[in-house]
Order: structure tokens, then sequence, then C-alpha cells
């Protein structure tokens, strides 16, 4: 029984992982995501997705994050948090560091766990190819090259980044009759009127539509070959141990499709958008998401999982510029872990 929950207890988190790509289909727009609506607000969707292509800076007056979970075993973990920020995007997509600016200002945040409650405030400038940091009246910095983050992974963690795409596309997921979109009542903002739209998604029929796609199984196969390529490396090499399900048929795939659908009752997703009326941009966006996740149909002793996260941010002055300075004097962020007694 044992290895039956935990085949099905990863092949639905392997499912929800491939709402990923799913879920970044409807972000950028397309037509599963204009069922329900009348024409011109379908193509009022459209034009808006298309023309927040070519915006190459703007600012975030105001976000949020909320993210809570529980899997009935210890006390329930949360965050939230809320700031603002702005962005300049690259001129050169090849080179996504030189020109980019990103800039994140955390007013508030507090993080919930069995130890307690921490809180405080932070920012995150990315600019001229530094990284800095501000936490505790302390800014931090360094090159962006020196933080590891643009270094090719080598050895087995390798692996990694040598996984084929798995995009929408490549596995064959067709979202018609998935995803249902409704305008709502016009709201206002940045001093004009708003469309406001809200996209539902179906996850009862989201999972049929995930694992009837023909590369569904392929990529249980890369996962399998995944964990037979850091088998050595420890507790991460365990867990991709737990993913080796091996590549499946698709008559397999749709049997499974039967019995997760029963394990995810309760899971939602749904995104917002506001489009501005006059000059045709997006303006707000939001996402709430639930997550339930209950196998004990199969073991009566397993404990649930259950989480939400909910985001919103929005966007102002397109292409407008954006200007922030960077901070004349900080510590190199090789000095934060034993600031913090790490």
């Amino acid at each position: 029984m044992s290895k039956i929950v935990r085949f099905l207890s990863m092949t639905a988190l392997v499912v929800l992982v491939a709402l990923t790509p799913a879920l970044t289909a409807l972000a950028q727009g397309g037509d599963p995501m204009c069922n329900g609506l009348e024409d011109a607000d379908c193509q009022m969707i459209l034009d808006a997705q298309a023309k927040m292509d070519g915006v190459t800076s703007f600012t975030m007056p105001a976000w949020s994050i909320a993210f809570t979970m529980d899997i009935g075993e210890d006390a329930p973990v949360a965050f939230e948090a809320a700031g603002s920020g702005g962005i300049i995007a690259p001129p050169d997509p090849a080179d996504p560091i030189a020109g980019l600016v990103f800039h994140l200002v955390i007013e508030e945040a507090a993080a919930t766990g069995p130890d307690g409650t921490q809180s405080g405030s932070a920012e995150l400038l990315i600019k001229d190819g530094m990284v800095y940091f501000f936490i505790d009246d302390q800014w931090y910095g360094g090159e962006y090259g020196d933080l590891g983050m643009d270094l090719p992974l080598g050895g087995e963690m390798g692996a990694l980044t040598e996984m084929p795409s798995m995009d929408m596309a490549d596995m064959g997921i067709d979202l018609t009759g998935v995803v249902t979109t409704t305008r709502g009542d016009d709201g206002e903002m940045d001093g004009q009127a708003m469309a406001s739209f809200t996209t539902d998604m179906d996850i009862v029929k989201l999972i049929p539509a995930v694992l009837a796609a023909p590369g569904l199984g392929e990529a249980m196969g890369m996962l399998g070959a995944l964990s037979g390529e850091m088998g050595d490396m420890g507790e991460m090499g365990d867990m991709t141990e737990m993913l080796d399900l091996g590549e499946m048929a698709p008559e397999d795939m749709q049997l499974i499709g039967a019995l997760i659908a029963p394990l995810l009752t309760g899971t939602t997703f749904s995104m917002g958008q506001w489009v501005g009326l006059e000059d045709g941009y997006i303006h707000k966006i939001m996402m709430d998401a639930t997550l339930n996740l209950d196998i004990s149909l199969f073991d009566p002793e397993a404990q649930p999982i259950s989480g939400e996260l909910h985001f919103m941010s929005e966007i102002s002055g397109m292409n407008a510029g954006y200007e922030v300075e960077a901070p004349e004097s900080y510590e190199s962020w090789k000095t934060f872990g034993m600031d913090m007694g790490m």
C-alpha cells in the first residue's frame, strides 16, 4: 500500500508541476483564455497582452503576496509581504544582466512557522551588474557574477540544466474547455477606467488534459533519468529517487488520471487582470490558488496537504523609465551571514 500511496502522491505533484506551463500560457494570453468571453472582450485581452510585450520599463506602485501551507503534522507555515518596485528590461535578451534594473521594496513582511513569527522589511536592487540588498539597517552588495547566479552548473547538478524543455506545446497539453474567463465590473486606476477579467481554471478537467498529453509520459522518464544522475547527492538524491516513476504509456497515464482527480478535489486557480480602457495596457494582475491534496482514501493515516497563494501587483508607468540610485556604501554580501550569526 505504501508504494501505491507514494506513487499516487508523487504523480499528483508531478501533475501540479506540469501545470506551470499551462499557467504561463494563461498569463501570456491565447485562445483558451477567451473561453466565455464575447469577441470584443477577447480581442481586448489579446491586444493588451501583445501591447505588454513591447513594454521595456514599468513601476509597481503596490504589490502583495500571501502564502500558507499546512501538511497536517507540524504547525502551519505562512508568509506575507507587501511593497512596491520597478523594472527596466535589458535591451538585449541574450545578455539579461546588462541594462537590467530590478528594484523590489519589501515594506513589510512576516513569516510564521513552528518557532514563531518573524517580521521586518527589506529592499533588493539589481543595477549595473551589481546586486544590493538592504536588511537590518545595512546595505549589502556585490557583483552579480560573484553571487554565482549566472555560473553554469556542472557535475551532478548539471543534470538540472540539461533536462529537455517541457513546455506546453512540446507536451501537447490542450487547454480547450479547461479555462473560463468572465468580465466583471469596471474599476478605476491611474485616472482611467479599467475592464476587469477573471480567468478560472477547472483543476478536475485540467488533470485529464495534462495526463492525456503525449509528452507527460516522457517527462516521467526524464525525472527517472534525473534520479539516476543525482542518486549520490544525499537528501536531494533521495528526493529524486521518489520521482523515478519511469516513462509511462498513454493508457497508464489515463488510468492514473482517474485516481488522481479525487485527490485534488478543492484545488483551485484563478487569475485576474485589469486592462485600461484608454491606453490598452494591463495595469493590475491578481492570482489566487488553493491546494488540497488528500490521499486518505488510500492511506487513512496520511496527513492532508493544503495551502493557499494570493498575489497582486499594480503596474504603471509603462515605458516611462525608472530612476533609482544605487547605495553609495555597502558591506560585501559575503559578510551578511557573519553579521546574522550564520
